[in-house]
């Protein structure tokens, strides 16, 4: 749980996709206003910083999922994913989600990641875009947190 992985979700079946682990098997995972719960306990989660320039509001958070501690940014006014759910993740099944939780397309939308659908682990980041149509940065070359 918390480990950034490489897939093939179930929608895409031939596209490599890189999110990161919630719901492991027999999990029952719970999303209320924008937080986790997995089997009862409340995903933790502590806020680093607001902030309101460039973009719209959002807040950025330290999460810990298991012994994997990252940062996730929350959007002050949701996005199209719904902030309420609930799951309870099949045998041979994993729940993904994206670390920009208000705007990700990841498991709450299309569904849990079979074990045998799973590349491996990702262990860096080579580049990432700021905003779609834009040129990629490199500002966070390196490790996954």
């Amino acid at each position: 749980r918390g480990d950034v992985m490489v897939f093939f979700p179930p929608h895409k079946p031939d596209t490599y996709f890189i999110k990161r682990v919630l719901g492991l098997p027999g999990d029952s995972v719970r999303l209320d206003n924008g937080t986790f719960t997995i089997n009862g306990n409340q995903v933790p989660a502590e806020l680093l910083a607001q902030l309101p320039v460039g973009r719209p509001q959002y807040q950025v958070l330290k999460e810990t999922l298991g012994e994997a501690t990252h940062e996730i940014h929350r959007a002050m006014v949701p996005g199209s994913l719904s902030q309420s759910g609930q799951w309870e993740v099949p045998a041979g099944h994993y729940l993904m989600v994206g670390d920009n939780r208000d705007n990700s397309s990841d498991g709450r939308d299309w569904g849990f990641v079979a074990e045998d659908a799973i590349v491996g682990q990702a262990f860096a980041i080579w580049m990432h875009w700021e905003k779609m149509l834009s040129l990629p940065s490199f500002q966070r070359l390196g490790s996954i947190q």
